[in-house]
């Protein structure tokens, strides 16, 4: 189990308010989702400067982090999409470079679940890696839409990302992992997480 969270927003500039609000709340979901996998943390900010940044440290700790506190400030500065994940490692080490979220070709994304059939996606799609997670944004950077990526793995989701376009965030799920959305229209952002 792992755990997903983040926002998306309108490309309007927050007030110097809202912009504490959003840091505020972004900051609670992070800390929230500890509760779904504590051996890494990750958030990745997107738009006109794409950066990932990935720690072993817990969440509730990652929020104190810097790289946590220069993502979130991104948000004034050409970033719209913010993707954050709480890692419970069940395939790959716990190692830094194993934590989410996750560049595959054009793809980011953070991913909660587990892929059962492993060595055949590798076959499939003639890749190895150390984390199941990276063959789904394989399969998703490599096919048109996501029914056609998912449909020869056998496994649990709810997936997060970004394929191209910095300014579409994609979320979808199957109906094992949850995805909690919520659209406040007065800041013209959308934030989800797997925590409600």
């Amino acid at each position: 189990m792992c755990g997903i969270y983040g926002i998306a927003k309108s490309p309007t500039t927050y007030t110097k308010r809202q912009h504490k609000v959003v840091k505020k709340v972004v900051r609670q979901m992070a800390i929230d989702s500890e509760s779904r996998g504590a051996h890494s943390s990750g958030i990745a900010q997107v738009g006109t400067e794409t950066r990932i940044h990935k720690s072993l440290l817990p969440s509730s700790k990652f929020v104190d982090t810097k790289q946590f506190n220069q993502s979130i400030k991104s948000l004034q500065t050409g970033n719209n999409i913010l993707l954050g994940h709480t890692r419970f490692a069940t395939e790959g080490a716990i190692v830094k470079s194993n934590a989410h979220p996750f560049r595959v070709g054009d793809v980011v994304g953070a991913h909660n679940g587990c892929v059962y059939n492993i060595e055949e996606m590798q076959g499939k799609l003639d890749k190895q890696c150390p984390v199941d997670s990276q063959l789904i944004f394989k399969a998703i950077n490599d096919k048109d839409n996501i029914q056609e990526a998912i449909k020869d793995f056998d496994s649990d989701f709810a997936l997060s990302f970004v394929k191209k376009n910095p300014m579409v965030l994609h979320l979808c799920r199957e109906s094992n992992r949850p995805i909690f959305i919520a659209y406040v229209p007065q800041y013209k952002t959308m934030f989800y997480a797997s925590e409600s």
